[in-house]
């Protein structure tokens, strides 16, 4: 249970410090405000995109398995006579 606490705690720490180093990138950046919004408002739009894609896939993985496991308990129920 201890390293999964310390796991977690890494992975904060790295998102954390990503987004720190995300919002001084934006401060600091050589481009106009309105190019870099621009930017990362596509960025964001094919960000989401890509996940909600990922995220379909795999809600499409766990029906079939999830249906896959129901026919093989349903079939072995049968084969017991139960």
């Amino acid at each position: 249970m201890s390293e999964t606490k310390g796991e977690n705690a890494v992975v904060l720490s790295l998102l954390g410090g990503a987004v720190v180093g995300a919002g001084l990138a934006l401060l600091f950046a050589p481009a106009p405000g309105l190019e870099t919004r621009r930017k990362l408002r596509t960025w964001l739009k094919d960000t989401f995109e890509k996940g909600r894609v990922g995220i379909d896939q795999k809600k499409t993985q766990i029906n079939a398995a999830y249906r896959a496991g129901k026919e093989a308990f349903q079939n072995t129920r049968e084969k017991a006579g139960v």
